[in-house]
């Protein structure tokens, strides 16, 4: 009687062991799901934050291109005005200087 009470509680200790387990494996078990949660949230804040940066820069490659049209344009007219004054006199060096001033703008827009 006493070996099967003896051998009751040894099973009865076994079974809240495991019982303790299992609940320490669920609780480990939906931390690592909260984890993953999160990780792939940041994972889907990254990767809207990258596609926005290459539209932001595509909009950007975009406006250099559109500033440099408008640069050479502004450039043939400057010339062509230069080449109607006949390249004498003060008009032509005010067209000289603008032109001078324009493309050292334009450089030092494209440095930055």
């Amino acid at each position: 009687e006493a070996m099967h009470q003896l051998k009751q509680d040894e099973l009865a200790a076994e079974e809240a062991k495991q019982l303790e387990m299992q609940v320490c494996l669920a609780e480990v078990e939906r931390a690592i799901k909260q984890e993953v949660k999160k990780a792939n949230m940041r994972t889907e804040e990254h990767q809207a934050l990258e596609g926005e940066l290459q539209r932001i820069l595509l909009h950007q490659a975009e406006l250099n291109a559109r500033m440099s049209e408008l640069f050479w344009q502004k450039d043939a007219t400057l010339r062509e005005m230069l080449h109607a004054s006949g390249q004498t006199g003060s008009e032509g060096q005010d067209v000289t200087r603008q032109r001078e001033r324009m493309s050292a703008q334009y450089v030092g827009m494209e440095r930055d």
